[in-house]
């Protein structure tokens, strides 16, 4: 069975955005899992 690859960049152009992107939510999320820890919750 052949697997095909869905994360092909289709517009590569972009992948600076995309970047900048998923840095920024990763960096969202790690504040929202400090809070989370230091309320305890």
């Amino acid at each position: 069975m052949a697997t095909s690859n869905s994360n092909r960049k289709v517009v590569p152009e972009a992948m600076d955005a995309l970047d900048k992107f998923k840095y920024e939510v990763a960096s969202d999320i790690a504040v929202k899992n400090i809070f989370k820890s230091a309320l305890g919750t």
